[in-house]
């Protein structure tokens, strides 16, 4: 009876731990699928720029960097050849809806705070794998492999953009056709899972804060009316949400 008891102890003791360590693989299965899932769900691509003429002669333009945060949060940078540094631009997209263009190559940023209430520009347009990439009114190419990633394309009229499928919608491939017989395309040259380099997102504070013609216009040039109405809304937007920034521009 005694040994009976001390057997049925060991096997509650033994089925205890058991539990433990079950449950500690489980939790260490589910941690590992959160950060595998999260990991997916961001990704940093890498694609350079071909344009092709009409007479099929074809040259390389830029290289372009496309980094989403698992915030929502975007950047698209556009690198260009040493000969044309001016052509330098990165495009910040942040979750809180604020945008932000910056020119490191003349250290020059405008800033484009959300309006309040206002969605982030980011998060909103922010594509979803499970619904194949696709936004209401989009019209699938269908599935396809880019390099070796699962991709969906995506045709409008004269444009056709390719998204991967296993790691957040990333870009993975894009083609332009113009009426005038060009062809500009971007094709995949990197694409690095999980979350992006924090560089990416970098505002330096030392830069000059401009409004948008600056970073549009090249010395000598004059702006237009447009970029005359951009640039006063620049500045009424900044002085109702930033008024310190404003005030020192």
């Amino acid at each position: 009876m005694h040994s009976g008891s001390i057997l049925v102890q060991r096997l509650l003791r033994y089925g205890f731990w058991i539990i433990i360590i079950v449950l500690l693989a489980g939790l260490g299965s589910n941690i590992s699928r959160r950060v595998r899932a999260q990991s997916e769900a961001t990704a940093t691509t890498v694609l350079v720029e071909s344009v092709t003429k009409p007479d099929g002669r074809r040259t390389t333009s830029l290289t372009y960097t496309y980094a989403v945060r698992s915030d929502g949060s975007r950047a698209i940078i556009a690198s260009a050849p040493a000969s044309h540094p001016e052509y330098d631009n990165r495009m910040l997209f942040f979750a809180s809806g604020d945008r932000v263009d910056i020119q490191d190559t003349r250290k020059l940023v405008c800033t484009k705070p959300a309006l309040r209430g206002a969605p982030g520009v980011a998060v909103s347009y922010r594509r979803n794998p499970t619904a194949n990439c696709m936004t209401d009114g989009e019209t699938a190419l269908g599935p396809q492999t880019i390099g070796k990633y699962r991709a969906m394309g995506i045709t409008s009229p004269g444009h056709k953009i390719w998204y991967a499928l296993d790691h957040g919608c990333a870009m993975v491939r894009e083609r332009f056709e113009f009426a005038d017989g060009v062809v500009s395309e971007k094709t995949l040259l990197t694409l690095i899972p999980g979350e992006p380099d924090p560089a990416l997102f970098e505002v330096p504070p030392t830069y000059t804060e401009v409004p948008p013609s600056v970073l549009a216009l090249y010395p000598g040039q004059s702006r237009t009316p447009w970029q005359i109405w951009r640039d006063e809304e620049y500045t009424k937007r900044l002085a109702a949400t930033r008024p310190a920034m404003a005030a020192a521009h």
